[in-house]
């Protein structure tokens, strides 16, 4: 945490050992601000009892002074543009901080007395990147006696402010009452020391309140009327006595001294200015469903020709025509990626999530990139369609957004096959093993290829006098993420588990089906096993492995027909795992046709 100067001393016997001297970690108050010129000095001043910089954000809406109060006695001053949605200043607002932490303070909310005493522990925490503060709303009764509420919603109330500024870690949706999102590990404190006091029913009577609760009621997002129009509730709310002198008491001489300095260093200047649409962007750029699907695809080294089975490197050039960035740092939704879909002339998208490549690094709007694109070729030989897809993590393929995907005519060639009768049987997977590779986020999965997948329903069909009704890949189940139909559950499945998943009646299969055709794929396990799949006419059934595993890191995958269950279990299929050792693994089942 923070910078080291190394420096010497000498020990008691001659030998120089070296010391190191820590710089203190810095913090940065950010608040918004209007209409606050009568006190805001006096909250400035507060603030320098702890803080190393103020930045304050100023609504251009303000009729009095409070610009002048701000720019007077504030480090950095910014006035923005008043729209109807002004939480979009909070994310912008952080990001003007220049201290190892940033705290989010409001205007009309104070620090009790000993937050200076216990912020040096909480800023030297190398573990932890944001703490959850406790918050007391403060309110005057009848009788003129000042307290604190003790019942919910108002209590407990700990609120998100204290943060590590790494700005890649944390952001803000510009939402009414929604909170900062932050990445790592917090701390949720306890205690009088580091409480945040809400003035809010005490500067604001119950007619500015109510004004306030109408004009949230037209925004999007909750109104939160419960938490102003407390005089509703008055007869049942729990409050706690607080001295009042000691929340809104004078700043320390200390204080005062350091604001002193800040005022005699220089006159009133021009505020930087900032526009609504400036703070909208800055919070598009953090926002998962960000309006980021503006590209086109330059010059590309796609072969016409592959062979079967086998990774090609191609360097594809990207255009961002957004007016946003493209991120490509963190792991969470909206990192934009590159993928692929190969697509078959006869059976459709054959694989639809194929190898992510990550952007090299961030492109702006207007900006190109050329990347470097892993590129997994079909196992079947054939004509197929490629088509090159940027994608938004978590979100959408930007084809799915409008943005026609680079499409380009691939050969896939049977050498790699020919090639594999010459190598010792042993090494050479069964037909039923075929596999399409995926190296996305460096895990390798296989998938049989939906040619070899209809033959082989089509063969079970004829036997069943059924007919087979391809359709596009739908998954039923995905532990990984949760992704799936009825049924569906998320995260690692324990030896001997039994997964109930309703096909029939639900997303590409109709209520008619009697079997599907499925594709089931374990990506990892920690254990050696099996899955057997089999229609769910009560705890038991016929069953067929559908696919063994291993705990060696390598995805198996296979083919299965499998019936559906009839009576009260009607359309539905089971999934068990094998019990033979103690373990967990993950399930991906696809469907690509129905037997009706």
């Amino acid at each position: 945490m923070g910078n080291s100067r190394p420096g010497a001393t000498a020990a008691p016997d001659g030998i120089a050992v070296a010391t190191t001297h820590t710089r203190r970690a810095r913090l940065s108050v950010c608040g918004k601000t209007a209409n606050s010129g009568d006190r805001l000095e006096h909250w400035i001043t507060r603030a320098r009892e702890y803080a190393d910089e103020i930045v304050l954000l100023v609504d251009e809406v303000s009729a009095d002074d409070t610009l002048d109060v701000a720019l007077a006695n504030a480090d950095r001053v910014v006035a923005f543009e008043h729209s109807t949605n002004n939480e979009a200043a909070l994310d912008f607002g952080l990001r003007q901080a220049t201290g190892d932490w940033v705290l989010w303070l409001d205007d009309d909310e104070f620090l009790a007395k000993g937050f200076g005493q216990a912020l040096p522990a909480l800023l030297g925490n190398s573990r932890v990147t944001h703490y959850y503060l406790p918050y007391r709303w403060l309110l005057r009764d009848g009788d003129g006696r000042y307290g604190w509420v003790k019942t919910f919603p108002w209590y407990p109330n700990p609120r998100l402010r204290l943060i590590r500024n790494v700005t890649s870690l944390y952001w803000h949706r510009g939402r009414p009452h929604s909170p900062y999102e932050v990445l790592g590990d917090g701390d949720v404190l306890e205690g009088d020391d580091v409480t945040i006091y809400h003035l809010d029913f005490l500067l604001r009577d119950r007619v500015a309140r109510e004004r306030k609760v109408a004009a949230y009621r037209q925004r999007v997002g909750p109104s939160c009327e419960e938490y102003y129009l407390w005089e509703d509730y008055a007869s049942t709310l729990a409050v706690e006595p607080v001295d009042i002198s000691e929340i809104v008491r004078p700043p320390s001489p200390e204080a005062r001294r350091r604001a002193a300095e800040r005022s005699s260093r220089g006159s009133l200047r021009p505020p930087e200015r900032v526009s609504a649409e400036a703070l909208r962007r800055s919070v598009a750029c953090h926002w998962p469903n960000a309006d980021i699907y503006h590209a086109t695809y330059g010059e590309h080294t796609t072969p016409p020709q592959v062979l079967a089975n086998r990774g090609y490197t191609v360097e594809i050039t990207l255009a961002n025509l957004a007016s946003l960035p493209w991120r490509n740092s963190g792991t969470g939704p909206g990192r934009v990626v590159l993928g692929y879909h190969w697509v078959h002339p006869d059976h459709g998208v054959l694989v639809r999530d194929g190898d992510t490549t990550l952007l090299p690094v961030v492109v702006p709007p207007g900006g190109k990139v050329t990347v470097a694109a892993g590129l997994w070729t079909p196992y079947d030989p054939g004509p197929y369609t490629l088509q090159w897809d940027l994608r938004a993590e978590g979100v959408n393929w930007f084809s799915e957004r409008g943005v026609p995907p680079l499409e380009v005519s691939v050969t896939v060639s049977e050498h790699d096959r020919l090639m594999a009768r010459h190598r010792p049987a042993a090494s050479v997977p069964p037909r039923a093993k075929a596999a399409v590779h995926r190296r996305g986020d460096n895990a390798r999965r296989a998938v049989r290829s939906i040619s070899a997948l209809v033959r082989l329903a089509r063969h079970q069909a004829d036997l069943a006098g059924t007919n087979v009704v391809p359709v596009k890949l739908w998954r039923i189940l995905d532990t990984r993420d949760g992704t799936g139909t009825k049924g569906a559950v998320t995260g690692p499945i324990s030896a001997g588990a039994v997964i109930t998943l309703q096909v029939a009646g639900y997303g590409l299969v109709p209520d008619h089906a009697v079997g599907v055709v499925a594709n089931l794929a374990v990506p990892d396990a920690t254990y050696n096993g099996f899955v057997t799949v089999f229609p769910t006419d009560g705890s038991s059934g016929s069953s067929a492995v559908g696919t063994y595993f291993t705990d060696d890191g390598r995805p198996t995958a296979n083919q299965v027909v499998a019936p559906l269950g009839t009576g009260p279990f009607e359309g539905q299929i089971s999934l068990r795992l094998s019990d033979n050792h103690p373990g967990t693994a993950q399930l991906l089942v696809d469907v690509s046709a129905y037997l009706a």
